[in-house]
């Protein structure tokens, strides 16, 4: 087995998620902020700005928008409160409202196709689609919408609602909705299936306690090879992969140029795989947050040289790396019994 990318795992136990901590006290401004981007995301900050690629730290103002590629993802992160709004792939919204009253937070996005997953800190958040609006109060709420299909809820948890012209019902803990056309009311709530819970885990590292784990009697180890006891080991794959890469080749200089990184999701019992392929510039640090799984990850720099790939499980440890891709790896704080390459 290859050794290489264990060298850069390094062990921290903890739960990632894209949103940041919540800012404290009263005059706290509300931002809506990129804290991920993985792949072609394009926005506007507001509705007279041009759409351009959007990077980490970008803020939406009122009617920004934001639209992701194919096999593309963002996470917006509302503060102060502390909401997280994850955009799946070929997703176009409009921030429609942000209002800046911290004590009752108060947002509404018009998604006109795609679909996007909620988790409420506090307040009100609102999904306006051609076909209705959903609503949730607390806290994990899903929406998707396409004209061929129209609008389908989810409330994995919480108080939700769906409303049209035609009708209005709530949703619950595991309960459903949709409207197939604008002028029907929304169904009646049924129970979430089981493609909708895979929805959630896959894109949701916050919704991971609300779902059931996989369990696994398969041996793991540590990255220097000692065998975890099974007691300590835990669900399979349950936790989220966090990484932060940074690549430190000084620019301009003869080793400068872009740092790729793979990370490959196997298919499995949480939803079908899929590649997430991003690029490091010279001087630059890209962290972010992975949906739970086992991933085959391969980096590669602009000459040519390439490492892995590698299998690694998400829950194994937290992936941080600081190099210069052309000279020798050196993962931050290795593990003692870490050999050099």
């Amino acid at each position: 087995m290859q050794k290489i990318l264990w060298l850069l795992l390094i062990l921290s136990l903890v739960v990632a998620s894209c949103g940041s901590k919540p800012t404290t006290g009263t005059a706290a401004e509300r931002q809506a902020t990129f804290t991920l981007i993985l792949n072609d995301v394009q926005a506007r900050a507001d509705a007279h700005a041009d759409l351009k690629p959007a990077s980490l730290g970008d803020r939406l103002q009122i009617g920004g928008q934001a639209q992701s590629g194919a096999d593309s993802r963002a996470c917006l992160d509302l503060q102060p409160e502390g909401t997280v709004v994850r955009i799946g792939p070929n997703t176009l919204f409009t921030l429609e409202a942000l209002e800046t009253d911290t004590a009752s937070p108060f947002a509404r996005l018009q998604l006109l196709v795609g679909q996007i997953w909620v988790i409420l800190a506090a307040g009100r958040l609102e999904v306006e689609t051609p076909y209705g609006l959903a609503a949730v109060r607390g806290s994990y709420l899903s929406v998707a919408f396409d004209e061929a299909q129209g609008m389908v809820v989810t409330c994995l948890e919480g108080h939700c609602s769906l409303t049209n012209e035609a009708g209005s019902v709530d949703l619950t803990d595991g309960q459903a909705s949709s409207i197939v056309q604008p002028e029907e009311p929304p169904t009646p709530p049924v129970e979430m299936d089981e493609e909708q819970y895979q929805a959630w885990q896959a894109a949701s590292p916050e919704a991971a306690d609300l779902l059931e784990p996989q369990a696994t009697d398969e041996p793991r180890y540590t990255p220097d090879g000692q065998l975890i006891p099974s007691e300590a080991v835990g669900p399979l794959n349950s936790r989220p992969l966090e990484f932060e890469l940074t690549n430190n080749c000084p620019a301009p200089a003869p080793q400068a140029g872009d740092w790729r990184w793979q990370f490959e999701r196997l298919s499995d019992a949480n939803g079908s795989g899929f590649v997430e392929t991003i690029v490091i510039p010279s001087g630059q640090t890209y962290s972010g947050v992975l949906p739970p799984g086992q991933y085959i990850i391969t980096d590669w720099f602009a000459d040519g040289q390439q490492h892995g790939p590698q299998i690694t499980d998400s829950d194994m440890g937290r992936l941080q790396v600081q190099n210069c891709p052309n000279g020798e790896i050196q993962p931050v704080n290795p593990p003692p019994s870490s050999q050099p390459r």
